[in-house]
């Protein structure tokens, strides 16, 4: 609910006049099911309210995420938190080696 939008009437989709609600919109169409664009969703919701926009847009965003938040529980229940952890640090790993390799190459070619 604190998601910032302002005080005009009911809800459009206006990037330009309207870029707090018009977020809602685009963040909404990203997890809509039926791959709706922000427009439609706009017209699917005339005269709503901000709240109601609000609201939609945070069960578009719970909905979408649903299928990693389960995945994330199963992990955490069958593994505990140690599998995750070790996952991070392997990625961490993978990560500053890239890295690394990435300043040596740029190093070479501004003749460090």
């Amino acid at each position: 609910m604190g998601a910032v939008t302002d005080s005009a009437g009911p809800v459009t989709y206006d990037p330009v006049q309207r870029p707090g609600v018009s977020n809602l919109f685009d963040i909404m169409s990203i997890f809509d099911q039926a791959g709706r664009t922000p427009e439609m969703l706009a017209s699917s919701m005339e005269g709503a309210s901000h709240k109601d926009l609000k609201i939609a847009a945070a069960s578009s965003v719970i909905a979408g995420l649903a299928g990693i938040s389960e995945r994330y529980l199963e992990l955490i229940a069958a593994n505990g938190s140690t599998y995750l952890e070790s996952a991070q640090e392997e990625g961490a790993a993978q990560a500053r080696s890239r890295a690394a390799n990435t300043m040596n190459d740029i190093r070479s070619a501004i003749g460090l």
